[in-house]
């Protein structure tokens, strides 16, 4: 088994630092919330919405692995390269058929597990669209709130593209691009990516509300077995598999990628090789479905530029304006000083911070920033509430990355706790608990550091606010 994992971890590594023209698409801890924001809303237990959480990984990882033979079928499903709206139409239309073929085969034969990969691998390709196209800057920024429009609300959309990939060298504006240049909106290090992600939502929500009406038009009953997957059999692979999804990501370093969990800062070659070579895919049930069952083939035949044969887009659901966003931006992380080494951090390193924030119930993980004592955060925790809701929970903690086990940051001026607990009342937008008063502006940001004399003292700021959604 050593000597397979190995293999495994040699070719981990191979396509992550070495291939020139790995895809790229919304970053996998944002594939990740979104698709865990959405199956939530519809019902979904926690087993059947890791399963779609790594299903839509693994769209990426194999679309960069070597020497699987499935390689080219699911680059396909990242929405790249199409130069007009005849394209995009004609993309929309063969993927919209061949889900909903898949999908009523699938739940007509009773297989709920197919099902729910299926909805796990296109909820990816969906995403990217929003990601890797013109899509937010043709429809503008509204005046206030963000569009939930998507695109089978407005199909005819002039001046609709996708980016080139492979980038051209230098990379231009018609291009995939990186970090730094480029069209795609894959972390929120780039311009429009609330924006992107927000539309990306909507378009989720509609596309599982579709998946839903073909699965129960084909076999009554079959979308109760697929919110509820029973998992108990491989629950110790699927949580492998989650752990590798983030590790693998956040750690991928190159000369060209540096970290790609929620977009730069993350990368370390140290700690992907651990990963790689602790990571077995070999083990995992949800592999099978790619490699072997090739159920991703059902998604991907007919994808592409060609315009022969072009399917009428499908009649979807209306994606309803019930919710609004709740939005936190972190504004700094800083380390602070303590009476003594011991009591640092890290005592031979600089920290390595990442944040867990949990709002009403989601926990979201924010990008890790390697080696910084302090700097000003990507970091925006997008989610979305329910508009009857009055208020909300948070809780903010913050880390230094260890490897093996991560230490908690003293971020609460108690003496006795060191995370953050608070309130936010929705309509006023006060805070209350450890973090009090409106703070929705950089300018009004909230700050709290650890208290003196406490081990591992750090200071953050951070602003909450909400944006309502429209169309």
């Amino acid at each position: 088994m050593m000597r397979k994992q190995l293999s495994i971890a040699l070719v981990a590594l191979a396509l992550l630092l070495g291939s020139s023209s790995s895809v790229l698409a919304f970053d996998t801890g944002h594939h990740s919330d979104l698709t865990r924001e959405v199956l939530n809303e519809f019902g979904f237990g926690s087993t059947s919405i890791k399963i779609a959480q790594v299903e839509n990984w693994m769209v990426d990882y194999y679309t960069n692995a070597p020497g699987t033979g499935i390689k080219e079928d699911l680059a396909k499903l990242h929405f790249d390269d199409l130069e007009n709206g005849e394209q995009i139409r004609h993309y929309w239309g063969v993927l919209a058929s061949n889900t909903r073929t898949a999908v009523q085969k699938a739940a007509s034969e009773g297989n709920a597990m197919k099902v729910l990969a299926l909805i796990g691998m296109s909820l990816h390709a969906v995403q990217d669209f929003y990601s890797h196209s013109n899509w937010v800057e043709i429809r503008g920024n509204p005046k206030s709130g963000y569009d939930c429009t998507t695109y089978f609300d407005a199909p005819k959309a002039v001046g609709l593209r996708s980016g080139h990939y492979p980038n051209a060298s230098p990379v231009t504006d018609k291009d995939h691009g990186d970090y730094y240049a480029g069209m795609n909106h894959d972390s929120y290090n780039r311009p429009n990516w609330d924006r992107a992600y927000v539309a990306a939502y909507a378009g989720s929500a509609q596309w599982v509300g579709a998946i839903k009406n073909w699965a129960e038009k084909a076999r009554p009953g079959i979308w109760d077995e697929v919110q509820d997957i029973p998992g108990k059999e491989f629950q110790a692979a699927l949580d492998s598999d989650l752990k590798a999804a983030y590790q693998l990501s956040a750690w991928v370093l190159t000369l060209r990628d540096n970290g790609h969990w929620k977009g730069w800062g993350s990368g370390s070659g140290t700690e992907f090789g651990k990963a790689a070579a602790s990571y077995s895919v070999a083990i995992s049930p949800l592999g099978v479905h790619f490699v072997v069952n090739h159920w991703h083939r059902e998604l991907t035949v007919g994808l592409g530029k060609s315009l022969i044969s072009s399917p009428d887009l499908p009649t979807m659901p209306t994606f309803p304006l019930t919710r609004r966003a709740v939005y936190i931006r972190t504004t700094l992380v800083e380390e602070l000083p303590v009476d003594s080494v011991s009591d640092k951090l890290d005592q031979l390193y600089k920290p390595d911070f990442f944040a867990r924030i949990r709002v009403d119930g989601l926990t979201f993980t924010e990008a890790m920033r390697v080696d910084t004592s302090s700097f000003v955060p990507h970091w925006i925790t997008l989610t979305f509430i329910p508009n009857y809701k009055e208020s909300i929970p948070v809780r903010y903690e913050l880390f230094d990355e260890d490897g093996f086990s991560d230490e908690v940051c003293d971020i609460n001026p108690s003496a006795d706790k060191t995370r953050l607990d608070f309130s936010v009342n929705l309509k006023t937008l006060t805070l209350s608990g450890d973090l009090t008063g409106i703070h929705r502006t950089s300018d009004t940001a909230a700050s709290s550091e650890g208290a003196k004399p406490q081990k591992g003292r750090a200071r953050i700021k951070l602003l909450v606010t909400t944006v309502p959604l429209t169309r």
